[in-house]
């Protein structure tokens, strides 16, 4: 038996250092297109550019990216204990536990959203929390205020469960082999690292969007194999055969590797601002009907990676969550996150 715990930190440092990006004046973004076309005057670096004005004292940054104040490093605890046996000779049976979870991991998500509520987002009626004063262009509406933000805060969670049994028989009589399997479960909210994160559908309720995680793939096979066929010099058969049909029919040997798994959740969005929020990443949801099923099974002979039913084709699984009269909760649409009956196939 043996057992194991241990706590490892990350950084995300460079990300931190990189996450002014578009937060005037410490960082400035603009995309030049169709420059030193044939026949055209060139352009030389230097001239690529204007001058930009010294910002006044006061004029506050104009961002899409800021950082949480009070970021804290993040940290994964990992643990595992298990127990191998000798079933037989040269054959081993492991089967272990493994647990994981993560804290404070980077999370992005939506900031200065006003609440669901009718009118145009930004101005009067519906103006987002932070509607700063511009020293320079005044109030709205010759200022047009703060916009939409994206803000890195550390603080999602995430935890994995999982069972891992591994089957090993070292070579001998011809016969090597080694077969594992685990099955696991993982859960975070808000994606599964930067790459394949989202923000969290409310602004102020991350634990709404807790959910199955990208790479949760409940189950896991692999096998590896290699067999040296009985037949040629020093095997059972064809062991006096002549150097001829030796050549040709002895030392084979019949190797493999074989994979699978299943596929990992699929989450359902939708592509317009049904709570008029102004999100910057539109994280919205649509509302799951009782009683409708997420797929149907294909017939026989029939692709069986379709039938999920991600589309507004009747009968209907899915609809627009009510936003009206623009309640709070209005804005949380029904459907989780990552749906456990809709995955894709590996």
């Amino acid at each position: 038996m043996r057992a194991g715990f241990g706590m490892f930190y990350g950084s995300n440092y460079y990300w931190e250092g990189q996450g002014a990006r578009g937060t005037w004046p410490y960082a400035i973004a603009d995309t030049l297109e169709g420059l030193n076309a044939p026949g055209s005057a060139i352009v030389y670096t230097e001239q690529m550019y204007p001058t930009y004005d010294t910002p006044v004292p006061g004029t506050p940054a104009d961002a899409q990216h800021t950082m949480a104040r009070y970021n804290r490093t993040p940290y994964s605890v990992q643990w595992n204990a298990g127990v191998q046996r000798e079933l037989a000779n040269n054959l081993m049976l492991e089967v272990e536990y493994v647990g994981d979870g993560g804290r404070h991991m980077p999370l992005f998500t939506n900031e200065n959203d006003p609440a669901p509520g009718p009118g145009t987002v930004g101005q009067p009626g519906h103006f987002r929390p932070y509607q700063y004063a511009d020293p320079v262009l005044g109030t709205y509406p010759t200022s047009p205020g703060f916009g939409a933000d994206s803000e890195m805060d550390n603080v999602g969670t995430s935890a994995y469960h999982g069972l891992q049994v591994k089957l090993e028989k070292r070579f001998s009589s011809g016969l090597q082999f080694l077969a594992s399997y685990a099955w696991g479960h993982y859960i975070d909210e808000g994606g599964s690292g930067f790459s394949q994160s989202s923000a969290p559908q409310i602004d102020n309720n991350f634990a709404a969007d807790r959910a199955d995680g990208t790479f949760d793939m409940r189950h896991i096979f692999t096998a590896n194999w290699v067999y040296d066929l009985p037949a040629g010099h020093g095997r059972r058969f064809l062991n006096n055969s002549n150097p001829i049909v030796n050549t040709i029919l002895g030392g084979w040997e019949f190797t493999g590797i074989m994979h699978a798994n299943t596929g990992p959740p699929l989450g359902l969005g939708l592509s317009v601002d049904q709570a008029n929020i102004g999100q910057r990443s539109l994280e919205e949801r649509p509302n799951f009907i009782p009683g409708q099923p997420q797929r149907t099974t294909p017939g026989a002979g029939v692709d069986q990676t379709t039938g999920y039913r991600t589309h507004f084709t009747p009968p209907l699984p899915l609809v627009l969550p009510l936003c009206l009269p623009y309640t709070p909760m209005a804005l949380s649409g029904a459907t989780r996150r990552a749906i456990w009956a809709c995955r894709t196939l590996t």
